[in-house]
C-alpha cells in the first residue's frame, strides 16, 4: 500500500471528513469535483502531497486505546 493511503487510513472519521472538506482551501477544487477526473487514491495522494509541500509533517496515528498521538503538526 502506498504511503499516502497508509496515512489516510490511519485518520479517524472526523479527520477524514475535515480533509475532504479542506480540499477547496488546499487545492482550489472540491473533493467531489475531483472525483469526476481522478480515482479516490489519486485524490488522497494530491491532498497528501499538498499538505507536505505546505510544511505539514504527516505521520500515521499510533492508536493508544481511544487516544491518538499528535499528527500533522506544522514544521
Amino acid at each position: 500500500m502506498r504511503k499516502h493511503m497508509i496515512w489516510y487510513r490511519s485518520l479517524d472519521i472526523l479527520q477524514k471528513i475535515n480533509l475532504k472538506e479542506s480540499s477547496n482551501i488546499l487545492i482550489g477544487v472540491e473533493f467531489s469535483s475531483l472525483g469526476k477526473l481522478l480515482t479516490f487514491d489519486n485524490r488522497i495522494e494530491i491532498l497528501y502531497n499538498k499538505l507536505i509541500k505546505d510544511g505539514f509533517e504527516l505521520r500515521e496515528y499510533k492508536a493508544i486505546g481511544n487516544i491518538h498521538e499528535n499528527q500533522g503538526e506544522r514544521k
